[in-house]
């Protein structure tokens, strides 16, 4: 082992940046309480893309209930694409596939939710999901009628085969459509969870990009923001396709808030082309932002210590936490990554990844934190519970492409609850984090 050369000097901007709080880019988000904490589930579509079936899903939703998922939290299953006809009906309805799912949809749906989950399906902006199916272009309210009656209480728009007039910028276009979802979705009884993907189509012009991720939050809960994570038969690197969205993701902190998430893609614990740290790291990078767990993987093959980690009950937590704070990047290093975020409870969260391709042992002082390295802290290991008392930094020793994450309490007497800062109906936002008394510094 060698000890990281590291310079963990912040640069000037960084540490500017990090001396106020990070404020989210509106007051409000579309419906705070539809949504109040990331979604949990399983989606096909990594691990089996267009080869789903009801016989799948009800495997799966055993397998979920059998071996804890359930009851750890994960309550949703998701269709993704290709469970359609190829063909709507004569009144235009879309219809699914048959001989994929010969008891139909509803019964599915029925199915999901005796046993405690929510059924969640996919469609397409455009005029054709990106597998070639029906697209809900000029059919958005029927379908949002159809998905309703079905028991459906969650919709995942993908942005294939959008199209825009000539002269008028494809983002216009994109705008137009998600917002008439919106006001469709949220209009109904009971209004249906909106998972956009908008951003995604994008993710190649960092000015686009910014534009559109602007008028997201507004729409939707939830939005895929850039590449899909590789697929299981895909050809490259796994881990490289999760790190590509890891990157997207740390740069949009301000955007995440109660009832909005940005979301980095599914899951992928038994790809075949990750180790074991990176099935890991990958778990406890999105657990650290707040992000959806939606798990594509065949559950019942699973191998139980995945299963475990999985269950983490601790990195739920974090990934639950009532703040909904994304962790934000405060250092990075030649070869690591510190994030930090606040929890509602007051504590604060600290993760570390090796990005590099050794094992190192890194130093971080608890300054770069926010936190006084005059005063001591309990920290917290989340990965084995360990929980050790901390003065002015934190020694970690990662594997490569390991993560670590500690949460940090503060002395009792300086232990503040955020959990009710967040005013949802005025749009308050009062923590990135603030601790006043003494031991810490002023604002981060």
């Amino acid at each position: 082992m060698r000890r990281s050369s590291t310079n963990w000097a912040m640069t000037a901007s960084m540490a500017n940046l990090l001396m106020v709080p990070l404020l989210p880019v509106q007051a409000s988000v579309a419906n705070p309480g539809l949504l109040p904490s990331p979604p949990m589930g399983f989606n096909n579509w990594a691990r089996f893309e267009c080869e789903l079936n009801e016989t799948l899903f009800t495997e799966t939703a055993q397998s979920m209930v059998s071996r804890g998922l359930l009851d750890a939290g994960y309550n949703r299953l998701n269709l993704d694409d290709c469970w359609m006809s190829t063909a709507r009906s004569d009144n235009g309805s879309l219809q699914w596939n048959t001989t994929k799912f010969p008891n139909g949809i509803p019964w599915l749906a029925n199915y999901a939710q005796e046993r405690g989950f929510h059924l969640g399906i996919y469609e397409d902006a455009g005029n054709e999901t990106c597998g070639g199916y029906p697209g809900s272009f000029q059919h958005e309210e029927q379908d949002a009628e159809t998905f309703a009656s079905w028991g459906i209480d969650y919709l995942k728009l993908d942005g294939c085969n959008v199209y825009a007039e000539d002269g008028k910028p494809l983002r216009d276009e994109y705008k137009s459509i998600y917002s008439k979802w919106h006001k469709i979705l949220s209009g109904m009884s009971e209004p249906l969870i909106f998972s956009e993907s908008a951003p995604a189509y994008f993710c190649t012009s960092e000015t686009e990009w910014a534009r559109v991720m602007d008028w997201v939050p507004f729409n939707g809960e939830l939005a895929r923001h850039s590449d899909d994570v590789l697929v299981y038969v895909g050809e490259g690197s796994a881990w490289d396709s999760i790190m590509v969205n890891y990157e997207y993701q740390i740069q949009l902190v301000r955007y995440q808030q109660p009832g909005y998430y940005n979301d980095p893609d599914f899951l992928i614990p038994d790809h075949p082309g990750l180790t074991e740290d990176e099935k890991k790291s990958h778990f406890a990078l999105w657990a650290s932002f707040g992000a959806p767990l939606i798990i594509s993987a065949y559950i019942p093959a699973l191998p139980e210590d995945v299963i475990t980690f999985l269950k983490n009950k601790d990195l739920i937590a974090v990934d639950q936490d009532s703040l909904a704070e994304q962790a934000a990047l405060v250092t990075r290093g030649a070869n690591f990554d510190v994030l930090t975020r606040s929890l509602a409870n007051g504590d604060r969260l600290l993760t570390v990844l090796n990005r590099g391709n050794n094992t190192e042992e890194i130093t971080i002082p608890v300054s770069q934190l926010g936190l006084d390295s005059s005063c001591q802290y309990r920290a917290r290991d989340l990965w084995t519970g360990t929980v050790k008392t901390i003065h002015g930094s934190v020694e970690v020793n990662l594997d490569s492409h390991a993560t670590s994450v500690h949460r940090i309490t503060p002395p009792a007497r300086m232990h503040k609850d955020y959990s009710n800062w967040y005013d949802l109906q005025h749009g308050i936002w009062e923590v990135f984090d603030r601790f006043f008394e003494h031991c810490h510094v002023q604002g981060l």
